[in-house]
């Protein structure tokens, strides 16, 4: 029987029957449970989550609880970004997960132990969501669309490093655009390393829709936070820091290659113009309108921002 770490997800929960059914769904579907650590972080003050998971001698599987979230949905990705650095020191996978995401497909373990050294570099991700054969051109559908249920290895993982903003999905998609952009004219090589998965089903899986003003407000200022020229910048470098690598383990590495350059003044304005067309640019698109109200994305972003309905 396999006994060494190779897999570890982590998670943030505060929702006791959710978490327990998310360990249920591991172990009814998993080959190998003792590869397999589950890693997640509850509310500070929550004891009794703390004690389940401490006291618990029937998962079969290893369950680390930390008691470490503070802070609301959009500080989730600094506690993702702890979470990683207590990730087994042998463990080849990571999956960062929530606790409503359910596997379909039995022994997925296998499945993806399957891929294990896909690239001799070991810097890869897989790809298991619907969006699975989604091509990104730009980074605002990172943000708004991310892969959602990827399977990174850990030296991609420990290459990215911290998650400067909210969410861990979204950053690790922007630093994956950048990476497949790079020398993109260039016939000989491409940083491709995404895989879409097609043997491992997982059930639909989608952020629930918020009406809230105040939470809203509080998703624009992350967004805001996302796309801004400072996190484009560090998802750039980190991606150049992982081609780099990749580079270097072939032997290909051209030490004259510099780090592609981004402009803060399109970035800038850019980022300016599409707030004003928030809805459409943010996953609405523009094929279907999504109101007949003239310039709805402005009046709807006034709303959310100052209370006041035009």
């Amino acid at each position: 029987m396999k006994s060494q770490v190779e897999i570890s997800i982590i998670l943030c929960s505060n929702k006791l029957d959710n978490f327990e059914n998310f360990i249920n769904n591991i172990l009814a579907t998993v080959k190998h449970p003792n590869i397999i650590e589950i890693l997640v972080a509850c509310d500070i003050e929550d004891k009794d989550f703390l004690s389940f998971c401490n006291n618990n001698n029937n998962f079969r599987i290893k369950v680390k609880c930390f008691n470490i979230y503070e802070g609301d949905l959009y500080d989730q990705h600094k506690i993702m970004s702890s979470l990683l650095s207590y990730v087994h020191k042998d463990s080849y996978y990571v999956l960062a997960m929530s606790d409503d995401m359910r596997f379909d497909t039995k022994e997925w373990d296998d499945k993806i132990l399957q891929y294990k050294h896909l690239f001799p570099d070991d810097i890869f991700r897989l790809r298991l969501g619907w969006r699975k054969h989604f091509k990104y051109s730009d980074y605002w559908q990172c943000i708004s669309m991310p892969e959602n249920i990827d399977v990174c290895t850990k030296k991609w993982r420990n290459l990215v490093g911290e998650i400067p903003c909210f969410s861990i999905d979204s950053y690790n998609q922007n630093v994956m655009f950048y990476l497949e952009n790079i020398d993109k004219f260039n016939n000989n090589f491409r940083a491709t390393r995404d895989i879409a998965v097609e043997n491992i089903k997982m059930q639909w899986h989608d952020a629930a829709s918020v009406d809230d003003r105040r939470i809203l407000k509080k998703m624009l200022k992350a967004w805001n936070i996302s796309t801004s020229y400072k996190t484009q910048l560090i998802a750039s470098n980190t991606a150049y820091k992982i081609y780099k690598e990749i580079r270097s383990y072939s032997g290909e590495l051209d030490e004259n290659f510099k780090a592609p350059k981004l402009s803060f003044l399109k970035i800038f304005f850019l980022n300016i113009y599409r707030k004003i067309f928030y809805l459409e640019y943010g996953g609405g698109g523009f094929t279907k309108k999504i109101s007949g109200k003239k310039l709805f994305s402005l009046r709807w972003l006034i709303y959310i921002y100052f209370n006041i309905r035009i």
